[in-house]
């Protein structure tokens, strides 16, 4: 009764007595002195916490976990990042993009992602060697090998690349699409020298 005495609370001193009778009637004997240290070591814990049941503040804002894409990025200025652009993959423009855009949205660096960030003319592109590339091209559609040349001369600039695709495109079938935007424009000019001939007869 000394705590409840000294102005302790009394769910307290209830706390301090079930632990007390939690750890020496209800263990075994050979054990109960262990038990009963742990037993105050815990109740001794408790009241150096204190009796307040309110949860850790939540920090303020919230929290960023997206790590910067490359060491040093947030330090660089437009120029110094739209040099390193050009050294990166699709994939990992995509990366630098989705981090500019959430951090320091620079209108610049934006413009300059905006015009790198374009499909791929074949699947996982970027990641492919000169023989893998030179493979695929070799029963691609024309669509397809210019889609290659037009990368190439935008982005990597490998000459053993470009060659092939100059070669490649000089027997590639078209594709479907270039093929009906073919047969559109045949059917407009038939058109037009149709025209072209009644208002010639009708003179």
């Amino acid at each position: 009764m000394a705590l409840k005495d000294q102005g302790t609370p009394m769910f307290l001193v209830l706390q301090w007595r079930d632990f007390a009778l939690g750890s020496s009637v209800f263990c075994p004997r050979r054990s109960s002195q262990r038990r009963t240290r742990k037993g105050w070591g815990r109740m001794l814990d408790f009241l150096r916490r204190g009796s307040s049941t309110e949860e850790p503040a939540e920090p303020d804002g919230p929290v960023d976990s997206a790590e910067a894409p490359f060491p040093g990025y947030d330090k660089l200025d437009e120029r110094q990042i739209s040099e390193r652009l050009v050294r990166l993959t699709q994939v990992e423009l995509a990366g630098v993009e989705a981090y500019e855009r959430s951090h320091l949205d620079r209108p610049q660096v934006i413009d300059k992602l905006r015009y790198m960030r374009v499909d791929e003319p074949l699947p996982d592109y970027d990641t492919l060697s000169f023989e893998q590339i030179a493979e695929a091209l070799a029963g691609a559609d024309s669509e397809t090998v210019k889609g290659v040349r037009d990368y190439e001369r935008k982005f990597r600039h490998r000459a053993n690349v470009m060659a092939e695709a100059a070669h490649a495109l000089t027997t590639a079938e078209p594709s479907p699409k270039e093929a009906r935007a073919r047969e559109a424009q045949k059917a407009r000019v038939r058109e037009g020298f149709k025209k072209r001939a009644k208002t010639t007869g009708s003179q």
